[in-house]
């Protein structure tokens, strides 16, 4: 499932980004 992986590294991502969103 690369989808899924690619999700996952795509999250991994903007994990950073989530935490110091808004």
């Amino acid at each position: 499932m690369k989808s899924l992986f690619q999700v996952v590294v795509g999250y991994s991502k903007a994990l950073p980004r989530d935490i110091g969103g808004p």
